[in-house]
């Protein structure tokens, strides 16, 4: 069995920074021009929009579900306060995770892992990831506005969720 061959040639030839030319791999030398994919200034320009809007879905619905959200300039997610002592039921940022897990179906992350080990910084913070396709993110915001009615449960030590049914977390 012979190895596939190339379509396109597999080097390109660019102008050096010395006026010397420079052999390239075919890939290298469109991303030095920008042309990689075609992707264009629109493009990014487009995907920055889409972040925009999806963050705004998911601050809204933090503010509403009582958290106070950290709104970060250039991060595809948000660590956001836990609010009120007793709004979600926990010690630890990793007992109210498995609260909110446990009364909404969404999912996140412990603030405190994102501190040195032993630190109590962390511990009223929880990170939500916000690239998502739309309708789970209007989903997991539905869910999370449900908080404010939905009285804290009993403190869970692991998900008892797996899979991805209608009924399985949403992962932010």
């Amino acid at each position: 069995m012979g190895l596939p061959r190339a379509t396109r040639p597999v080097v390109g030839r660019q102008q050096g920074p010395d006026d010397g030319e420079v052999v390239v791999a075919e890939g290298m030398s469109e991303f030095g021009q920008g042309r990689v994919g075609g992707l264009t200034p629109a493009f990014y320009q487009a995907l920055a929009d889409d972040h925009y809007k999806k963050r705004t879905v998911l601050v809204e619905a933090l503010r509403a579900a009582g958290l106070t959200p950290h709104v970060s300039d250039g991060a595809y997610y948000i660590l956001a306060r836990t609010g009120p002592e007793g709004h979600l039921k926990g010690a630890t940022a990793a007992e109210k995770s498995r609260d909110l897990l446990a009364r909404t179906g969404v999912a996140s992350v412990a603030g405190s892992a994102f501190f040195r080990p032993g630190s109590s910084e962390g511990e009223s913070l929880l990170r939500f990831c916000f690239a998502k396709k739309d309708n789970e993110l209007a989903e997991a915001a539905r869910r999370l506005q449900s908080l404010q009615s939905s009285p804290p449960t009993q403190v869970v030590t692991r998900s008892r969720h797996s899979g991805r049914s209608p009924e399985s977390p949403y992962l932010l």
